[in-house]
């Protein structure tokens, strides 16, 4: 009874966590150079979350591949899934910082 809750709550959690990474829809300011930059980032930050969601995809996949397999230790690579996102984000947030301190000060 118990292993059918950790399963749910394993699956349900990685639903969750697949979309976690998020791209700002628009730029600080509305000037021609803080938006023509604005555009390329956001194409690189657009990069980062696809990157991110197959890298989500091959973990989850392995992860449950092992788990019918081998049972419950196969779930064990689904905790490499917020590593991660950390990562993905940390790059994200470098890009939009960059781009906020280079070309959109007001």
């Amino acid at each position: 009874m118990c292993k059918r809750y950790i399963l749910k709550f394993t699956i349900i959690s990685l639903f969750l966590i697949i979309n976690c990474i998020s791209i700002p829809e628009s730029p600080k300011n509305n000037s021609e150079e803080c938006l023509a930059y604005f555009l390329h980032s956001k194409r690189e930050m657009k990069d980062i979350q696809q990157e991110n969601r197959q890298t989500n995809a091959i973990i989850g996949g392995i992860s449950f591949t092992l788990f019918y397999g081998f049972g419950f230790p196969g779930l064990v690579p689904l905790f490499a899934l917020p590593y991660y996102q950390k990562v993905n984000q940390d790059k994200i947030n470098n890009i939009e910082s960059e781009l906020n301190k280079k070309y959109c000060i007001t």
